[in-house]
């Protein structure tokens, strides 16, 4: 047999299996529940329709997407394809409706939000943040930075050139220019420092090249000899093999 209509005297009705266990059950406060194997999968009650935990809604001839809740998490599931969003204006808040977590607007921005206040914002060349930014791993800028604030960087950065990269090595405290990576002084460049892998140049284009001190000293590539002294108020010193063969004095 298939079952029976079952009327409990006026408190409950519905369909019951032969094996009398409930499928749809009616009660007398007007709840309707639909069961499954004897357990209850879906009911009304005052607010509205109801699932209990680990009671589980599928879409899809496969199962493809399933939601509902395991008494710790919701979950919001899709398993083939992609899981499409459709708005004009989204909006993600938090669970009391207060804060904004994620805003998102058709041909307009995307922001993103931290206790209630704008963080990052895309805009029609890329995006803004409002705050500090920390990076732990690699950054790869492929257009303009601008930043308006105090950057800290905790790791190497590393400006790379068309021809030549300039580093700066934390864990050496070096900032390092590669081999024809030049170093440019004043609005025109007129001071330009730089090393082509064979040689050195300091090139001043405009003005004087001013070296102030009150001791000068020139010396060799490994700093153990001396080629040159200029003493403030005393005389220049001019070596040969590191031994002194010319000097000036007060009178010549």
């Amino acid at each position: 047999t298939l079952g029976d209509v079952f009327a409990g005297g006026g408190n409950e009705v519905g369909f019951k299996t032969a094996a009398n266990e409930w499928g749809v059950q009616v009660d007398s406060d007007a709840e309707v529940a639909l069961y499954y194997d004897g357990s209850k999968k879906l009911y009304t009650d005052s607010n509205g329709v109801r699932m209990d935990d680990s009671v589980w809604s599928y879409w899809g001839t496969d199962q493809d997407l399933y939601l509902g809740h395991d008494n710790t998490n919701a979950l919001f599931k899709n398993v083939t394809g992609a899981l499409l969003i459709q708005a004009d204006n989204l909006q993600i808040k938090n669970a009391a409706g207060n804060e904004s977590l994620i805003r998102a607007t058709a041909d307009g921005n995307a922001e993103l939000y931290f206790d209630n206040s704008l963080r990052l914002a895309t805009t029609t060349t890329g995006i803004t943040i409002s705050n500090d930014l920390n990076v732990a791993g690699i950054t790869t800028i492929g257009g303009i930075l601008d930043v308006n604030s105090t950057t800290n960087f905790a790791d190497d950065v590393v400006f790379t050139g068309a021809a030549a990269n300039v580093t700066w090595d934390k864990s050496a405290n070096v900032l390092s220019f590669g081999d024809n990576a030049n170093a440019y002084f004043g609005t025109g460049n007129d001071l330009r420092v730089y090393h082509t892998g064979s040689h050195s140049y300091i090139e001043n284009t405009n003005g004087d090249l001013i070296i102030n001190g009150d001791t000068i000293r020139l010396k060799d590539g490994g700093n153990n000899e001396t080629l040159l002294t200029a003493v403030k108020d005393g005389a220049v010193e001019l070596y040969y093999d590191n031994t002194k063969t010319f000097e000036t004095v007060a009178n010549g």
